[in-house]
């Protein structure tokens, strides 16, 4: 917490928008807590889900860790399969860009050239490159390949997300094949070796028709 008087050293999260946050991703830990506890939050092993509003300057917290801290912490635990949910000021055209559909890219530190001398800047920022697609018409499902809210990038994680699925429903029946295979080897002949016959023919053209779906 920052020393001066006249400098707000916490900020906390309006309790309307963490709860609709809180909703969606059920957090189970907070590594910049209020009433701060003391812990040192770069230093401890986060939940599953976290929420993590840091601190806005380095100056606000007692152990001396800013932002950046915190955000290569957050970076460290997601590798590790967690999830964080960051909140963080930014500037009015950076939300523009995103609801916009922006694509973005990290270009590290640019060395922007002076107009007139062609001299490289001594001490460049941060850059990013922001990428706003022109639409390319409709496919042949009569759909806009690019939208204003990017829909190109949810169908493609939607693709991806289905063939997960479909990989593992056809895991499922394979298993399921396997153990009535079993039960007719084992049964000897008889109605129930007839029905489970049948149920293997049925399965096995349940995943004949997942792969060619897949194709």
């Amino acid at each position: 917490m920052s020393e001066k008087k006249d400098k707000k050293a916490y900020w906390i999260t309006p309790p309307d928008i963490y709860e609709k946050l809180d909703k969606e991703f059920n957090f189970n830990y907070d590594p910049c807590p209020y009433p701060f506890n003391g812990v040192d939050g770069t230093e401890t092993n986060w939940g599953d889900s976290a929420y993590l509003n840091p601190p806005f300057r380095k100056s606000d917290v007692k152990h001396g860790k800013g932002p950046i801290d915190f955000i290569r912490k957050a970076i460290k635990e997601n590798k590790k399969g967690k999830t964080v949910v960051i909140l963080r000021n930014t500037n009015s055209f950076i939300n523009m860009l995103i609801e916009a559909g922006a694509e973005m890219r990290s270009m590290g530190r640019v060395k922007w050239l002076d107009g007139e001398t062609k001299e490289p800047w001594k001490s460049p920022s941060h850059t990013t490159c922001f990428i706003l697609r022109g639409k390319k018409g409709k496919d042949s499902t009569g759909i806009f390949k690019h939208s204003d809210k990017n829909t190109e990038a949810y169908c493609e994680n939607l693709q991806r997300e289905n063939k997960f699925l479909q990989d593992k429903l056809s895991e499922v029946l394979e298993e399921k094949i396997s153990g009535l295979k079993w039960l007719c080897a084992n049964q000897g002949l008889g109605e129930h070796t007839y029905l489970n016959e049948r149920k293997i023919i049925e399965l096995q053209s349940a995943i004949e028709i997942l792969h060619k779906e897949r194709q």
